[in-house]
């Protein structure tokens, strides 16, 4: 009987709500007075009693402004949580993860060079280890980098050191593919001094090198490499620079490496000594159409001198023999072109810099945006 009496009381005061004479609820009379009392006619804390209606009152109008101000801050949110994301992202890059197979992260940017004009290039930074419980080692590292310029010059690219557990081998990578509006003198420094003596050509190239080495002592490395290279001369203002020789030019080699590596991380050394000397064949049985040699010599040293300063030394050479194609002579021949600049490093990753530098040469100066250390 109680339960029916309860049940009965409510829906009575459900109805007597919606049956009200007026659908608007009337205040009790301290919310009046705080109304009058407010020069804002804004109301604080409002309290509303149940059944008790106001007959003449309206309610105050909607400030629809408020809708505009509530999606600005959340759009305001949006655009923090955005700028808060992408400044954790590149504040987390430079922290070593070993808790990760690898660690991976992507950067692009702006350069401009005077051949290549205003490009954009974007470079993703991976570390990994085959041997996780070596972490005296340096970790094996691989990058891909991608450009592409107001001048149709495009490029795309893989370069990476794999360590073995115990160091015991090692595998490097490079390939890449790249299309460039490009400039030929000729073979021989009589052709490459003249200023004016050259042709315009596009050059479309494709490289694929694997060098793969054994530990015989400790630093010390021998090993042997493949490479093959092709490239594609197109629209040639004037063909005769080739001297008759082909515009298509496949080469594919093979030879041996020497190698000695007491650097302490390959990508971007603070100290050690690395020396490299390289003999690769490319004979016709290969299906060369030219037959020669060449010989790669390279000696880099490293000394931190403080904190953030590093002392660099590089000499490299290459050296060919025999019937050398236009397409695999050295760029510079006999010449030496004298150069400065000045350089911005930021540490991308941990010991993973990207730079930007601009140099200054012989009637041109250019900015460049790359990944890792140039030697």
């Amino acid at each position: 009987m109680i339960r029916r009496v309860l049940i009965a009381t409510i829906v009575l005061l459900s109805g007597s709500t919606l049956f009200a004479p007026n659908k608007y609820f009337k205040r009790n009379d301290q919310v009046k007075a705080a109304r009058h009392s407010d020069e804002k006619g804004q109301y604080k804390d409002v309290s509303l009693a149940l059944g008790d209606c106001l007959e003449d009152e309206i309610m105050p109008e909607v400030d629809y402004r408020l809708d505009t101000l509530v999606q600005s801050a959340t759009d305001s949110i949006i655009k923090n949580n955005l700028f808060q994301r992408i400044y954790r992202y590149f504040q987390q890059s430079n922290e070593v993860r070993n808790d990760k197979k690898i660690d991976f992260s992507i950067i692009g940017g702006p350069h401009f060079s005077k051949d290549t004009k205003l490009g954009l290039g974007i470079v993703a930074s991976g570390l990994y280890r085959l041997d996780r419980t070596g972490m005296s080692l340096s970790p094996s590292n691989i990058s891909l980098y991608g450009d592409i310029t107001t001048t149709g010059f495009y490029l795309l690219g893989i370069d990476g050191n794999t360590i073995f557990p115990r160091d015991l081998y090692r595998l490097d990578v490079n390939m890449y593919f790249f299309s460039f509006l490009s400039q030929y003198w000729g073979i021989g420094y009589g052709n490459g001094k003249r200023n004016d003596g050259y042709t315009e050509y596009k050059r479309k190239e494709i490289q694929i090198k694997l060098d793969f080495y054994r530990e015989i002592a400790p630093n010390t490395f021998i090993g042997v490499t493949g490479m093959y290279r092709h490239v594609n001369g197109k629209d040639f203002k004037d063909i005769r620079f080739l001297e008759g020789e082909r515009n298509k030019i496949s080469s594919l080699g093979g030879g041996l490496i020497l190698t000695y590596d007491s650097r302490d991380f390959i990508p971007n050394p603070y100290k050690g000594t690395y020396a490299k000397i390289e003999q690769t064949f490319f004979p016709k049985f290969l299906g060369n159409c030219y037959s020669f040699q060449r010989t790669d010599l390279q000696i880099r040293h490293y000394d931190e001198l403080w904190k953030g300063a590093v002392l660099a030394y590089d000499l490299n050479g290459t050296f060919k023999s025999g019937n050398t194609p236009w397409s695999m002579v050295a760029h510079l021949g006999k010449e030496t072109l004298p150069s400065y600049g000045l350089g911005y490093r930021w540490e991308f990753k941990n010991r993973v810099n990207i730079r930007l530098d601009y140099g200054i040469g012989k009637g041109q100066s250019s900015f460049y945006f790359n990944i890792n250390e140039a030697f």
